[in-house]
């Protein structure tokens, strides 16, 4: 820290700038794994969606085939045909019981677009439906192409694979299921209904739904049953491996099919033993949803562009006129009363460093002021040693004068003479010698020769006692 406080401003504004930058990269670069974690998530949501979307509408389907195994509880009369036998009976009790069960059948063949045809096979081998010429038929080639047996009881269900098949002569894929029907209040089977579907027409009913990008795939043991017109070439894997899959807890998997990887999401519809397939490759799995990131991405490459360059120039413009300020700061040395250089501030310098600039031209103008007084006060000084040389001879002349006169005094045998010159040079020599320190022994001496002139002056005036 230390060191990189003694870089230049240039360098610290320089080295704080792509620290700022380099931790604005991995935040983004963060925020935006976040965001395709969260992309992924909702894509696999999606294909579950779609999947329950697609299994939903199949249950609907299914659901209104399954209700017609209790057609014999909503109408007593239909249970009562179901048990009774024709054999034996009058060949009109037959023609109306079989003209009544084919309209019944009829009716409900219409409400219903998939139903092709309904059979019901009594235990007393009665045969009925809304193509009684095909009944019998219908019953050999459903049995033949049985796939799927769900035994429950008073709740069985038996389910054909896709096969083809003829109703009055017209070409058909038909789905049968087939159903056991239970009496009222008996235990006993009173017979067996065989629903004949047209898958054709369940097919388009698939392409109806939304297809988007995802893929669509119907599976039985035998393989794929049906197929979304977006699914193109696609091979899924077996119905082994999608039963795995399924039994997953989520029931998505990544797999790669061929030369390309695909995201998978496999949902059994248990009524059917059929598995429901969304498929989506994987390029367009990440792909979907990204758009917006993209854009948001290259958003941000350039504000991040904008910032760096932007802020480099800032940088610049902001640093110049400092390192130029340091440079001439750097020429000033005042202890060899070099004159200080004023700085002219250009336009379009910032407001800030004309200020820096302007409070540095006072400064040196104040300097200049005290260097002129620093001149003024050498000068004074010089001249005061002066003086006080000059003070310093005239003291000693006068001594030394003194000094003679008390010989002079001494010779002629004046002695009042002599001892006031003594006296008085003795006081000019403690004055000249001067100090801020004196000795207790040398200002008496200085009191005694005071006092000896004053007793001269003023004779028998005052005694003066030391102690």
């Amino acid at each position: 820290m230390r060191r990189f406080s003694r870089l230049p401003l240039w360098w610290q504004l320089i080295i704080g700038l792509f620290f700022f930058f380099f931790c604005s990269v991995i935040v983004t670069g963060v925020c935006l794994t976040m965001d395709m974690k969260e992309i992924s998530k909702n894509n696999w949501s999606y294909l579950e969606g779609s999947n329950e979307q697609w299994k939903m509408e199949i249950d609907m389907i299914t659901a209104n085939v399954d209700r017609l195994r209790y057609l014999h509880l909503i109408d007593s009369r239909i249970e009562g045909y179901l048990k009774d036998k024709n054999e034996g009976k009058e060949a009109s009790e037959r023609i109306l019981k079989e003209n009544y069960m084919s309209s019944i059948l009829r009716d409900i063949r219409g409400m219903n677009p998939y139903v092709l045809r309904i059979t019901i096979l009594t235990e007393q081998g009665d045969v009925y439906g809304n193509y009684v010429e095909d009944s019998p038929k219908q019953i050999q080639e459903a049995k033949a192409h049985m796939l799927y047996g769900k035994d429950v009881y008073k709740n069985e269900m038996s389910l054909t694979d896709i096969y083809e098949g003829e109703i009055n002569l017209i070409p058909y894929e038909l789905l049968t299921f087939s159903y056991p029907m239970y009496g009222i209040s008996s235990e006993e089977k009173l017979g067996t209904i065989y629903i004949d579907l047209d898958f054709v027409a369940m097919e388009k009913f698939f392409s109806s739904l939304p297809q988007d990008e995802v893929a669509h795939f119907l599976v039985n043991e035998n393989g794929i049953i049906y197929r979304s017109e977006t699914s193109g070439d696609i091979e899924l894997p077996d119905a082994v491996q999608l039963k795995e899959i399924a039994k997953t807890q989520d029931g998505k998997k990544q797999l790669r099919m061929g030369d390309r990887a695909f995201h998978l999401h496999v949902t059994k519809i248990d009524d059917l033993d059929w598995y429901l397939v969304s498929c989506m490759d994987s390029r367009s799995f990440m792909m979907r949803g990204m758009n917006g990131i993209y854009v948001l991405a290259v958003w941000i490459v350039v504000m991040f562009g904008f910032l760096l360059f932007g802020g480099i120039w800032m940088i610049n413009r902001i640093s110049r006129p400092i390192r130029n300020f340091s440079e001439v700061l750097g020429k000033v040395t005042l202890h060899e009363k070099q004159k200080p250089i004023h700085i002219t501030a250009k336009e379009n310098t910032s407001r800030e460093i004309r200020e820096m600039i302007t409070g540095y031209n006072e400064l040196v103008n104040r300097i200049e002021e005290h260097i002129i007084l620093a001149y003024q006060k050498e000068l004074s000084q010089k001249q005061a040693e002066l003086k006080m040389l000059q003070y310093q001879i005239n003291p000693h002349f006068l001594y030394n004068t003194l000094n003679i006169v008390s010989a002079l005094a001494r010779l002629n045998g004046v002695s009042q003479i002599s001892e006031i010159s003594e006296s008085l040079s003795r006081i000019f020599h403690y004055n000249v010698k001067g100090g801020q320190l004196v000795k207790m022994k040398e200002e008496l001496e200085y009191l005694q020769y005071y006092q000896r002139i004053q007793t001269i002056r003023f004779p028998e005036k005052f005694e003066v006692v030391y102690d």
